[in-house]
């Protein structure tokens, strides 16, 4: 991870390590009915905003550079903006996962 292109970039390393940690471990539904995915984050910018202490633009600056650099894609809803980490499953270490995870 010290190779990585953005680790001397503070607010866009505090924000991917806060969404590595708080992605979705298994697949589960918001109480609207809204599928999230394992290797997701249902959140908002204000919400990361407030977990990670960040403003909402440097936030907002992460997240286009995590999905520049294609860690993250990201989908903007009327209840919130669902973040999938694009390699997450290899994260965990999990290579069931990852191959699952592959094949989908």
């Amino acid at each position: 991870m010290v190779n990585w292109e953005y680790y001397k970039d503070i607010p866009v390393k505090v924000l991917w390590l806060h969404l590595l940690l708080c992605a979705a471990y298994d697949n589960y539904s918001t109480k609207d009915g809204f599928i999230v995915h394992a290797g997701s984050y249902f959140t908002s910018i204000r919400k990361l905003s407030e977990e990670t202490g960040l403003s909402e633009r440097c936030v907002r600056s992460a997240l286009a550079k995590l999905e520049a650099s294609h860690q993250v894609t990201q989908l903007a809803t009327h209840r919130g903006t669902l973040i999938k980490l694009e390699k997450w499953a290899f994260y965990q270490g999990d290579t069931e996962k990852v191959t699952h995870l592959a094949t989908q």
